[in-house]
């Protein structure tokens, strides 16, 4: 269980790297989805097949920095953009995040 702490304290480390990661697939860059995933799985695998280290330590977080991400878009977009382009650019967004998963 003592490897299963360290293991996790380190996994919980690699936040800024997912964060840049899946930042660079809302961008339109190429990702290595498998890494992630694989890394991911070390969530379920620390809480013995539960979803819950998973759902507390990364899904809250992806969640959180989601919404920061598009809440900064959209105020750049509305600054910059016509009503029309910032609509289609809310449009693009939206079917981009739904197409995005990390697990596919």
């Amino acid at each position: 269980m003592h490897y299963l702490v360290n293991l996790f304290g380190h996994v919980i480390g690699y936040g800024n790297f997912f964060r840049q990661q899946i930042d660079r697939e809302r961008e339109g860059e190429q990702i290595d989805r498998a890494l992630l995933k694989n890394v991911l799985d070390i969530f379920v695998e620390i809480g013995l097949g539960s979803m819950e280290c998973y759902e507390n330590d990364f899904e809250d977080f992806l969640l959180k920095d989601t919404a920061d991400y598009y809440s900064i878009k959209a105020q750049t977009w509305i600054l910059e953009d016509s009503c029309p382009d910032y609509m289609l650019k809310v449009s693009s967004s939206e079917e981009t995040f739904a197409n995005i998963s990390i697990c596919g």
